[in-house]
């Protein structure tokens, strides 16, 4: 796992993840919005399980006790089923 960066308290009650075509980052965050850790590694562009595996992983470890975590992911989503239908750029999460 990438090393961690924390800054202030550790408590963090949000996780914000951003998965890009290159960088995955992983941030952990107050519910003012403060972010009060960071991860982030190269993105698995082939292998979306290992991918997620990855991002359970860093949550668990920046925010273990987030309430509510938001993801950002390029790419059509079907909302209904919450999954990725077509990511170019990401072809290990399709149906994701």
């Amino acid at each position: 796992m990438a090393q961690i960066e924390f800054s202030k308290d550790r408590n963090a009650t949000i996780a914000g993840i951003n998965i890009g075509g290159t960088t995955t980052t992983v941030v952990g965050g107050l519910d003012a919005g403060t972010i009060v850790s960071k991860w982030s590694a190269v993105t698995d562009v082939h292998d979306g399980e290992a991918l997620i595996a990855q991002l359970v992983e860093a949550v668990r470890h920046i925010a273990p006790a987030a309430r509510r975590i938001g993801i950002a992911v390029g790419g059509p989503l079907n909302i209904r089923r919450g999954e990725i239908t077509e990511a170019v750029h990401l072809p290990g999460l399709r149906g994701i």
